[in-house]
């Protein structure tokens, strides 16, 4: 890029602000330095004046315990809808002990609301092993029961509204290993169903309004022994479905698959690009919008696993995410989570604090770009931090249910450098990134990079990051 004839003044700066078309005396050779040279000068005149004090900001971050101090498996499972988050304990006392739990916080202030249980819950059920919140209604699972079960409640006042069983559950089918929900539908997924096999696997829909059974998913090809239904998750009404032992492409080397939530057809299934037996491809899987993320903690080498991300649209593999400083064991691909910006990925057995305590590693979802690795406050060793990942608005939840506690953090969001430090390398990168016409630079979120975000950007800076 060229130099302006010199640099940019406050009153230029002002001026630049006031009207990005008039520069006065100043002339670019191209669009791109006109640009630069306001938004330095806009950025530097504001982001000069703030103390030093609020230039270094470590990640927000919150932790979240039972009020009961008593870990019970707490941070097994997590869903955030909006201002709530609910986080599953399955070995939690509920009726009888170790029934299992659930509870209620509070997304701002990490408060403690409800806590919610079966109320004909039995020692061993393993009620909350998954949960999931949608349209102001919680459903929790108790997949060790029997058949297994899950549970609707109210999310205002944790009543519960109704018990769902399949109607032809048999004795360890394990409904409830996995669910989901959208729009009214419950997906329930049941991997050790016999119907189309031993432990062949299925996915039940329900409808949450009446509890009653709409649908069934099974594969194409099902077979036995395959788990179908270990890992689920929708989003605008496309069903994702992990086939943990899949044997397809080598013993166990897993699958995924696709399904069209109002037709219940089958759209695609997924297979890593470069599979290998025991890889266990579908432990974990995370959909939104147009975008999947598949974990594979088995593959490369013993256990270090890696994960994968694929076009619903097309069921293409788009790239491979796996961390340089693995190792034989770490189980990266155990969790993972998307959201439009960002992918959330856990090794549970991964060397955090201690050994193997556990990570979670953040990528950027458009090019898989490490952005940072998170970990436990005081990790120990065998914690199995980031056993459960969830990303929503911005923030990432990991729990670790040995310790019983969840964390919730929170990157400024103008970490652009995505250190966990607030300074001038986040001007710079921001400068970058609005020339560069990154949606990043988007403060504002009405699609235009203007001024506007420029004033938005040091708002942030200088008051909520410090």
């Amino acid at each position: 890029m060229s130099e302006p004839s010199s640099a940019p003044s406050a009153q230029d700066a002002l001026e630049c602000i006031r009207d990005s078309k008039d520069l006065g005396s100043h002339k670019m050779k191209n669009q791109n330095d006109r640009i630069s040279w306001c938004v330095l000068g806009a950025v530097s005149l504001c982001v000069g004046s703030i103390a030093p004090s609020a230039i270094a900001q470590d990640v927000f971050e919150t932790m979240m315990y039972s009020r009961s101090g008593v870990s019970g498996g707490f941070g097994w499972a997590v869903a955030v809808d909006h201002s709530v988050v609910g986080i599953g304990a399955f070995q939690g006392t509920g009726i009888v002990s170790n029934s299992g739990m659930a509870y209620l916080f509070d997304v701002e202030s990490g408060e403690e609301l409800l806590e919610l249980f079966a109320d004909d819950g039995q020692s061993g059920d393993r009620f909350g092993r998954s949960i999931a919140i949608d349209q102001g209604i919680v459903a929790v699972s108790a997949p060790f029961g029997r058949a297994g079960a899950a549970y609707l409640f109210d999310l205002e006042t944790g009543q519960q509204l109704r018990k769902i069983v399949p109607s032809d559950g048999l004795a360890n089918d394990r409904f409830g290993a996995s669910i989901a929900m959208e729009d009214g539908v419950l997906i329930i997924g049941s991997p050790w169903n016999d119907l189309s096999g031993a432990s062949a696997g299925a996915v039940y829909l329900h409808d949450v309004d009446t509890g009653e059974e709409i649908g069934r998913l099974v594969p194409e090809d099902q077979a036995s022994s395959m788990n179908f239904g270990n890992a689920v998750s929708i989003s605008n009404g496309v069903i994702a479905v992990g086939a943990i032992s899949d044997d397809e492409l080598g013993l166990n080397s897993g699958a995924a698959y696709l399904f069209d939530a109002m037709s219940r057809s089958q759209l695609f299934k997924l297979r890593a690009g470069d599979p290998s037996s025991l890889d266990h491809f579908g432990s974990s899987i995370d959909i939104n919008n147009d975008l999947v993320i598949v974990g594979s903690p088995q593959e490369v080498g013993v256990g270090s696993g890696s994960a994968y991300l694929f076009d619903v649209q097309t069921g293409e593999q788009i790239y491979k995410l796996v961390v340089d400083d693995a190792i034989n064991g770490d189980r990266f691909g155990a969790s993972v989570a998307i959201d439009d910006h960002y992918i959330v990925v856990g090794g549970i057995n991964a060397e955090g604090q201690a050994l193997g305590s556990g990570a979670a590693r953040l990528f950027h979802t458009s090019n898989g770009r490490e952005l940072s690795r998170l970990l436990a406050r005081n990790g120990q060793s065998n914690h199995r931090f980031s056993n459960s990942v969830l990303i929503s608005d911005g923030v990432v939840y990991v729990g670790d249910n040995n310790a019983g506690v969840l964390y919730a953090f929170e990157r400024c969001a103008v970490d652009f450098t995505f250190d966990n430090i607030i300074d001038f390398f986040d001007v710079s990168a921001f400068i970058r990134a609005f020339i560069a016409g990154d949606p990043g630079a988007d403060f504002v979120e009405d699609g235009v990079l203007n001024f506007f975000d420029i004033g938005a950007f040091i708002g942030i800076f200088g008051n909520e990051c410090s």
